[in-house]
């Protein structure tokens, strides 16, 4: 009974440990309460986060506090169906958010190295979308040092 009960408390311990690497997250909207926004930063390839469809604004993001300043130089990202045609990754210092990249196209398997930057803040901000119809939704976005 003891060996069981310590394996569940070292578990359990590993759950909070992993939790806390994972950031807090924001998104500007969501399509419905089943695409929120933390679920980009989940690890799940099932679950994504989504946009409205059939909305005219610019500048979707989606926001990741890590709780503390962490340095990051390379980002991937799972896109849904290719929607997004221009978007940045930026980082926040004192008030003002600067961007680390700026690229087109995401899709699938995207990958992108940019000099490292440190902050507790930073966010993939889409400022064009291919088609007016359908948001653009992420699987996961992964920040790498």
């Amino acid at each position: 009974m003891k060996k069981i009960m310590l394996m569940a408390i070292f578990c359990l311990g590993m759950v909070s440990v992993a939790n806390a690497q994972a950031p807090k997250v924001t998104a500007f909207n969501q399509y419905n309460e089943d695409y929120p926004g933390e679920l980009a930063c989940d690890g799940d390839m099932e679950t994504r986060w989504a946009t409205q469809d059939y909305t005219d604004f610019k500048d979707m993001w989606l926001e990741m506090d890590y709780r503390k300043e962490m340095t990051f130089s390379k980002v991937a990202i799972e896109e849904y169906q290719s929607r997004i045609t221009r978007f940045q990754i930026q980082y926040k210092v004192g008030e003002e958010w600067k961007v680390a990249y700026e690229g087109t196209k995401i899709g699938q398997g995207f990958e992108q190295s940019f000099p490292a930057v440190t902050s507790r803040y930073f966010r993939l901000v889409i400022l064009e979308r291919a088609d007016k119809t359908w948001g653009p939704s992420i699987w996961e976005i992964e920040l790498k040092k």
